[in-house]
């Protein structure tokens, strides 16, 4: 007995997957005694294969009963009135034949290279299909069709399809085989699509891949999507990936009313200051790790142009902020920006502005555009911020005799520096200069009598000074003759400290409290009355 597929009811014309023998050696050895007898063959059970067939070619399945050739017996088998009783056929029910079930597709993507407004991006989409236990597998040429395109709901339903592509799959890639109840991988599917276009505040939120059987698969067949239709679509929802504009930066200097200053040479000076970037009109979104990036320098102008002194760009921004995402339209607001400068090598004056430049982080994820409108100039920021060097808190001068000698022997001080200690560290060479002069006022002012623009020494100019500590220049001399004073008028013997004019490195020397009178002690002088 033989059995086959038909599309025809009759069994007539074209006899799909054919098979000769389909009864059992029992059944194929029953025997026939008397004409007239009823040859009855109960639960004939066999396996029909559907290699190559769609269900179309199988509406009907069809028994042709015949001589078995290789039987014992020789006998002749004819059919009356003709050969069509000897075939019989039924019909397959509605559902009872399957072509291939698709139960769900998944997929994801990765952006190949840098994403520019207005320019298509290549992605490498990984695409995982599954299919019903029980259903068809198919094996051939162009079986499948891929369509990407953008959507504005979550579905991908609706006429809208931004940037519709009918078939991102390669020739391959639609042709590779799937076997029911596995899931099929199809792997690097390699397309182009401008991804600013789609994820943000707009009309286009999603990005939409939908899989379905192609239109020109070999063989044909059956396939249908198990939540029904004919084809399946998933979504994703995308970031904003449109170039984020910037037309400047705002920064709120919070550490000057903190009392907070920078101090000449020093390693560790804290910064504190509120940084927003000013988003520009159509400014897009970005959303992932690494955003951001940051400057920060001395410079002594105030558009940041010029040499950048102590340039830092590591440490500047906390993990948060290098992280922190920006919403299409939005500015950017980093918070407070809390972080650590070097003045190492550098003076007040050299560094008069703070500069901040703000960029994207070398290495985004995602990457993302960042456009600065009109130009850069505008993601460079200066501020001020208070700066000190030495602070001088007082001079003090201690004589070990007032009394102005007649043998032409000098006069034997000493000299106390005392600094605050809210400034900066002084190390170095030829840092300080002590001049002594005559005058008529107990505090210096006025006109003076120069006697010497520098009493010390090399060893005592080039000595270090730490913040808040004291330096003592002892067995200093000043050579001061009666013939020098007005012995009918008081005179002071005065000295005043000032920065070395060679010092190196150069630095900052103020007074604190701005009292100029800091720098200057004077004692009284005595005459004495000649030998008779």
């Amino acid at each position: 007995m033989a059995l086959y597929g038909s599309e025809r009811p009759n069994g007539e014309g074209e006899q799909y997957g054919r098979q000769e023998q389909v009864l059992s050696p029992y059944h194929a050895s029953v025997p026939l005694r008397e004409p007239g007898q009823l040859l009855n063959y109960d639960d004939v059970a066999t396996n029909f294969d559907m290699t190559g067939l769609t269900c179309a070619q199988v509406k009907h399945m069809c028994t042709e009963l015949r001589r078995n050739p290789q039987s014992s017996v020789d006998f002749e088998l004819t059919g009356v009135p003709d050969e069509t009783v000897l075939k019989a056929c039924f019909e397959v029910p509605d559902g009872s034949c399957k072509g291939v079930v698709i139960t769900d597709m998944s997929w994801d993507m990765e952006i190949q290279g840098d994403v520019k407004s207005g320019q298509a991006e290549t992605l490498a989409i990984n695409m995982d299909v599954d299919s019903l236990v029980n259903s068809g597998s198919v094996e051939g040429e162009t079986l499948w069709r891929v369509g990407l395109y953008g959507s504005n709901n979550p579905k991908g339903s609706g006429a809208k399809k931004l940037d519709y592509q009918r078939q991102i799959l390669s020739q391959d890639q639609s042709g590779r085989s799937l076997r029911a109840g596995e899931t099929m991988q199809i792997p690097f599917i390699e397309t182009k699509f401008d991804m600013t276009k789609v994820g943000c505040e707009e009309e286009y939120q999603y990005l939409c891949l939908e899989y379905t059987k192609g239109q020109r698969a070999t063989p044909d067949f059956m396939f249908e999507v198990q939540e029904g239709g004919d084809q399946i679509v998933r979504c994703k929802a995308q970031d904003c990936r449109k170039g984020v504009k910037l037309r400047g930066l705002a920064i709120d200097n919070m550490a000057s009313g903190a009392g907070q200053q920078l101090l000449e040479g020093s390693r560790n000076n804290r910064l504190l200051f509120d940084l927003q970037g000013l988003a520009a009109a159509g400014s897009g979104g970005a959303s992932g790790d690494g955003l951001w990036g940051m400057k920060v320098w001395a410079s002594t102008r105030e558009d940041c142009e010029g040499p950048r002194m102590n340039e830092q760009q590591r440490d500047t921004l906390s993990r948060y902020q290098i992280n922190k995402d920006v919403r299409p339209g939005e500015d950017v607001n980093f918070g407070a920006v809390d972080m650590n400068f070097d003045m190492t090598g550098l003076t007040c004056d050299e560094a008069r502005y703070m500069c901040v430049e703000l960029e994207k982080g070398p290495r985004p994820r995602p990457n993302f555009e960042l456009e600065a409108v009109p130009s850069n100039d505008v993601l460079k920021k200066s501020f001020r911020h208070d700066c000190s060097g030495v602070e001088i808190a007082r001079t003090g001068m201690d004589v070990d005799d007032n009394t102005v000698p007649l043998d032409g022997r000098p006069i034997r001080f000493d000299t106390t520096v005392a600094t605050s200690s809210t400034g900066a560290d002084a190390r170095g060479s030829n840092m300080w200069n002590l001049e002594t002069f005559l005058s008529s006022n107990p505090d210096g002012q006025g006109s003076r009598n120069l006697l010497d623009r520098q009493v010390l020494t090399q060893t005592d100019a080039s000595r270090d000074l730490t913040a808040g500590s004291q330096i003592r220049f002892a067995n200093l001399e000043a050579q001061v003759s009666q013939d020098d004073i007005n012995c009918e008028e008081i005179t002071y013997l005065c000295v005043e400290l000032s920065q070395g004019a060679a010092a190196s490195p150069q630095f900052t020397m103020s007074a604190q409290g701005d009292s100029q009178s800091n720098y200057v002690d004077c004692k009284k002088l005595k005459c004495q009355k000649p030998r008779k």
